[in-house]
């Protein structure tokens, strides 16, 4: 897996949707808001065979809300999915890193924060980031990495009322981890970049 491949794989592990049907058909879609509709185009342009659809309605939290949507119907790209180990039930709860070893554990990440990730400065001022999962195996996963490249230990427990783990750093480590994932990257959401880039710029003042 290349870092493209890689980053994408982790954005779809969790803002995407996997849909297979019978005779070899089915689907594979990604959902934005329309503000993030850049990053859907480019990878648009690096899919063969993909399409592009924007539509307006109303939410139960916003009236006339406009997404877009990414979609390849290929047989060839849904295998690929799933050959590197994509989940074909119940994708939030069983989530993981590829299967594939070839593959940028940075850019990996990188796609399954701009899915499920938070990141920013909260009311004074200081970074955070968070990511929120279901899925055991990448709550290990990333407590692996947070402890094997900055010694960072957490003991995680899932959240009683939706059975979530949400893992947060703040401060340095935060910074620290911004800088792995988003310095000089090769594809990355832009709200979520430069979210990234204001906690490069922080400076502890206490």
């Amino acid at each position: 897996m290349n870092n493209f491949e890689s980053y994408l794989f982790g954005l779809l592990m969790t803002d995407g949707s996997l849909n297979l049907q019978d005779r070899n058909r089915g689907k594979v879609t990604l959902e934005l808001q329309s503000k993030d509709a850049l990053l859907l185009q480019k990878i648009y342009e690096r899919i063969p065979n993909s399409s592009l659809k924007e539509r307006t309605r109303d939410t139960n939290f916003k009236e006339n809300y406009t997404s877009t949507t990414w979609s390849n119907s290929t047989l060839e790209f849904r295998t690929w999915l799933i050959e590197n180990g994509f989940p074909v039930e119940k994708k939030t709860e069983n989530a993981c890193l590829p299967s594939n070893s070839d593959f940028s554990l940075r850019d990996f990440w990188r796609g399954a924060f701009d899915g499920d990730g938070s990141l920013g400065l909260i009311k004074d001022g200081s970074p955070f980031m968070s990511f929120t999962t279901k899925s055991g195996i990448l709550k290990e996963e990333l407590l692996k990495l947070l402890k094997n490249k900055y010694g960072i230990v957490k003991k995680i427990n899932r959240n009683q009322r939706d059975g979530v783990y949400n893992i947060m750093i703040k401060n340095e480590d935060a910074q620290n981890f911004a800088h792995y994932l988003y310095d000089d990257c090769e594809l990355a959401m832009p709200r979520k970049l430069e979210k990234a880039k204001e906690i490069f710029n922080w400076i502890r003042t206490k």
